[in-house]
């Protein structure tokens, strides 16, 4: 294992942290199922950034005054690895993983007790995990009140408590050349799924089935997980955001979406495609699949760096509205569509709401106007504003595509 881009990252929040801060995270719990079954264990991403350990019951303990990055974890136990399966107990992590220390998982609150002693700032991801917090808050309260017994010695409890999410995001935000490489690989690995689903779907299959096929392919490569519950929707479908039932029959002549990816060593491949379920696209489909891959292929080229990510789906929107209105489905000129009052929403983004409004589907001609991802790359980049449509009323197939496409205009 090359453990030196988990060592690196530690010792960088230990110089952010100082000398007079400390910080601590936990593992993910594990999860039942039901009964005496859990699901598979699956690391809290935070803390695999920082340790590469992916243990549950696991601790990790940062503490700036020494620049010493400590993990508490399970020991060696085994009968339970008879059942459970290895583990590698704390002489074995403290080798593998780089830290300076390892001790039982059952030491770290006295170990956190000492630390917290005359340090003024405590980093922990605060709300992630409550029961921690609590335990977390119980070390720092008795710390604080012995220092309040022995003001004399002048010994203090941390009196800021910071949020060390706001350490991590930044660093997480900008990739090093190992994630880099991760992603790429995740990336390679879905790509390569949809395109065993594009060759294997039918008409008259299950959207199950091509669910399986995607899944199937993830394996074979390494990605023993997606990145979440894959998207296969057919036909109408497609008009829920986040449909995962995948359980309906595919329709001659209908389209199929699919948002899927592959997590490859913790890192996401997240890719949406829309094809025709018999192979052909109909002439109305076809007519919107390049109005969005040309958008969407002019939003990539104009990605480059310092550019504004707004700017970006600005392009990408322009060409979406001008496509619309050159096929009919909008009267109004483009300026004015575009200047319209926009409303705030910083939690979505511009895909979400070209596959709400477009992704329509008039089940007599097999017509989808998907604004998902019908091009040869993904989405456009994300929006904090967007125009919002009058209310969807659903009539009788033939009029949804339609109305669905001039409500874009309203």
């Amino acid at each position: 294992m090359n453990n030196t881009p988990f060592i690196q990252r530690r010792q960088l929040v230990l110089q952010q942290i100082g000398s007079e801060g400390v910080a601590v995270l936990f593992a993910s719990p594990e999860q039942r199922r039901s009964n005496d079954t859990e699901f598979p264990f699956r690391q809290d991403s935070y803390f695999h950034y920082l340790t590469g350990f992916d243990e549950p019951q696991a601790v990790l303990l940062l503490d700036g005054a020494t620049q010493k990055s400590i993990l508490f974890c399970r020991e060696k136990d085994a009968l339970s690895e008879i059942w459970h399966g290895f583990r590698y107990g704390p002489e074995a992590a403290l080798e593998v993983f780089g830290f300076d220390e390892a001790y039982a998982n059952s030491e770290w609150p006295a170990k956190l007790t000492q630390a917290l002693l005359n340090k003024k700032s405590l980093y922990a991801l605060w709300g992630l995990y409550p029961e921690h917090d609590k335990e977390v808050m119980a070390n720092w309260h008795s710390v604080q009140q012995s220092a309040g017994r022995r003001i004399q010695t002048n010994t203090y409890a941390p009196e800021n408590l910071a949020d060390l999410a706001t350490l991590l995001d930044g660093m997480r935000l900008i990739k090093d050349e190992h994630e880099i490489a991760l992603l790429k690989k995740a990336g390679e690995i879905s790509a390569l799924a949809h395109i065993r689903a594009m060759q294997k779907t039918r008409p008259g299959m299950n959207e199950l089935q091509i669910e399986a096929e995607i899944l199937y392919e993830f394996m074979c490569h390494g990605a023993r997980f997606p990145s979440y519950n894959s998207i296969v929707a057919g036909g109408k479908n497609a008009c829920c955001l986040h449909y995962v039932d995948n359980k309906d029959a595919l329709q001659d002549g209908d389209l199929l979406l699919i948002d899927a990816g592959a997590e490859y060593a913790f890192y996401a491949g997240d890719i949406t495609r829309t094809f025709p379920v018999n192979g052909k696209f109909t002439a109305a489909q076809k007519d919107i699949y390049e109005v969005v891959l040309t958008a969407n292929e002019a939003a990539i080229a104009a990605v480059k760096p310092n550019v504004d990510w707004r700017e970006i789906h600005l392009i990408a929107l322009k060409i979406l509205v001008q496509g619309l209105i050159d096929q009919n489905y909008c009267a109004a000129r483009l300026t004015a569509t575009l200047n319209r009052k926009p409303i705030s929403a910083s939690t979505c983004t511009a895909w979400v709401i070209g596959s709400a409004w477009m992704c329509m589907m008039s089940a007599s001609a097999g017509m989808m106007a998907s604004l998902y991802c019908c091009g040869r790359a993904c989405a456009a980049p994300s929006s904090r504003a967007y125009i919002l449509p009058r209310p969807m009323i659903f009539l009788k197939p033939s009029t949804i595509l339609v109305s669905a496409l001039k409500t874009m205009c309203w």
